[in-house]
């Protein structure tokens, strides 16, 4: 099997001093940048955090309760297969719309939240790829937030800054 790509860095010519940066890399930031040690996940109503569209998602919440970050993955099976234990197919739509209701405490306090998008084929090398594109915030209004997803992309809402 071919492992290419498969790892955070790619280093196959250690002597050379080249290294390239791949796609897990990138969709590990999603998780790492906008959380810290301690954190929780919260639950889901639906099974696996799933969306109606295809994809799924996580929420997180910090341990004072002050900050919280959403991460949204929209990969198709083509884009996401697994190496070693490798699931049947599935379906994920072009683009969907994606509403989050926030708690009315946090609505009370957030008006709006950073996005985050990183989108990728998972071919590799692939100049078309995208990663952590600071994209328009999204305002939350009447406690919601609404995201339009496109397929095979991983999207971070939060309310940390920067």
């Amino acid at each position: 099997m071919d492992y290419d790509s498969d790892g955070v860095i790619r280093a196959e010519w250690p002597t050379s001093g080249h290294w390239e940066v791949t796609p897990m890399l990138w969709a590990t930031m999603h998780w790492t940048l906008f959380t810290a040690p301690g954190w929780s996940i919260l639950g889901c109503a639906t099974a696996q955090c799933a969306l109606k569209g295809g994809g799924n998602f996580a929420s997180l919440v910090s341990p004072t309760g002050d900050d919280a970050t959403i991460i949204v993955e929209t990969f198709t099976h083509a884009a996401s297969r697994c190496i070693r234990n490798d699931p049947s197919d599935w379906v994920v739509a072009p683009t969907q719309n994606v509403t989050f209701a926030l708690s009315s405490a946090a609505a009370a306090v957030v008006d709006h939240l950073e996005v985050w998008r990183s989108c990728s084929s998972w071919r590799y090398p692939a100049d078309d790829d995208g990663y952590m594109q600071r994209l328009s915030d999204l305002p939350v209004t009447n406690s919601t937030a609404t995201l339009v997803a496109e397929r095979n992309c991983c999207y971070t809402l939060t309310t940390l800054r920067g």
